[in-house]
């Protein structure tokens, strides 16, 4: 059962989490043993839930035509309600799926990420008293990470960039410390590619394209980062490029602000 530490607040609004949990880890052993579920299909899936919120677009359950359908509707829940009240588990959950893909981690270990948070927000929200599970070194990684997210997507919302950047890069350096440590596999292409799109903001190009170039070496599959590089070609008037990198996107991931944008860059060649 999940973090028993909550379980001990014996809130009804918490325990109905708790036991959502318990019930998705218990149907994901069960639908791994059955061939249905496998590290690689339940990454995938998590990257969908995660885009689904974050590029607003509508979730594609892979498990729609097998039994795990309702499963992953749920997880879905459950990790979009916790983006709504944590900004760092934008990050963070991506994180978790690729550390069960790539590792030798369990299904549990984002489940117990997803849960925990939603049970810190119930408990605030209440002000109940409760206890943190007992991982102080992962715990303060984790405060830093969130203190580091939330101050840099503030100063980009007040278009204050360079600073948005130098926080991106202490945001690095703690993530770096944080995979050194093995405390979690880190997917930095989201970070990478924010620091890339404050950098073209700037002015800054050329940094720009060699940092969003250093990403898609790692991350050569993610939409957005070749979206962000047409935008930082463009800028460049490296039309015909620019063209290149959208045409990859939009076969990535399709959507109707990649065609405009597409369409846009055309109308200037």
């Amino acid at each position: 059962m999940f973090l028993q530490n909550f379980r001990k607040i014996n809130d009804p609004d918490i325990n109905k989490w708790l036991d959502l949990a318990d019930l998705i880890n218990n149907d994901l052993i069960r639908f791994d043993k059955a061939g249905i579920v496998n590290k690689q299909n339940f990454f995938e899936a998590g990257r969908n839930i995660c885009d689904a919120y974050l590029k607003k677009t509508p979730f594609t359950n892979p498990f729609r035509d097998t039994e795990a359908a309702g499963t992953f509707d749920e997880l879905m829940k459950m990790i979009h309600i916790l983006f709504q009240n944590e900004e760092s588990a934008r990050v963070l959950i991506p994180m978790s799926f690729e550390m069960v893909k790539d590792g030798d981690e369990p299904y549990d270990t984002v489940l117990r990420y997803v849960v925990e948070g939603i049970c810190i927000a119930v408990a605030q929200s209440k002000n109940l008293e409760y206890q943190e599970e007992d991982n102080n070194e992962k715990n303060d990684i984790t405060k830093r990470i969130n203190e580091l997210v939330a101050k840099s997507n503030k100063y980009a919302r007040d278009q204050k960039y360079e600073d948005a950047i130098a926080i991106i890069d202490s945001l690095l350096k703690e993530i770096d410390e944080f995979s050194e440590n093995k405390l979690l596999f880190v997917d930095k292409a989201t970070i990478m590619n924010n620091k890339a799109y404050f950098l073209f903001c700037v002015g800054r190009l050329d940094e720009a394209l060699v940092t969003v170039d250093n990403a898609l070496k790692t991350y050569p599959d993610i939409a957005i980062v070749h979206y962000t590089k047409a935008e930082i070609l463009n800028g460049k008037d490296m039309l015909k490029d620019a063209v290149a990198s959208i045409d990859k996107a939009i076969d990535l991931e399709y959507s109707e602000d990649k065609i405009q944008f597409k369409n846009s860059i055309l109308s200037k060649m």
